[in-house]
């Protein structure tokens, strides 16, 4: 504890305390494919977030081209109109049956990036 000109001690502040690992890794790491369809959207993290988390898994993500994500994600991703049912449905399906070199690479080039520039 720290102590002030009266002698006081002061508690420590939380923010310099050691942090606590999560009881349970996030939702994402299980995930094999996170679909992502904004409709409007500046700089959403939850897709950075998902690469960040698929290191043994590497999982695919399908990512709406209105995604403020979608221009730097967009090459490891599978890009799709939210409008669009019927290639929001492909999408997902493709992702799905991926073969797991594809996944492997689409995920090394997301991964990258995620490891570049955050």
């Amino acid at each position: 504890a720290i102590r002030t000109s009266h002698s006081r001690p002061l508690p420590p502040c939380p923010a310099c305390l050691p942090a606590r690992p999560p009881a349970r890794p996030p939702a994402g790491v299980r995930a094999d494919v996170a679909l992502i369809t904004s409709l409007r959207d500046g700089m959403n993290l939850v897709s950075y977030e998902y690469v960040a988390c698929q290191a043994d898994n590497a999982g695919v993500l399908v990512l709406s081209e209105f995604a403020g994500a979608a221009q730097s994600l967009g090459a490891g991703s599978i890009l799709v109109n939210p409008w669009n049912i019927n290639d929001v449905a492909a999408a997902i399906e493709d992702a799905l049956t991926m073969s797991e070199e594809e996944r492997r690479e689409r995920h090394r080039q997301n991964f990258m990036h995620v490891a570049t520039h955050t």
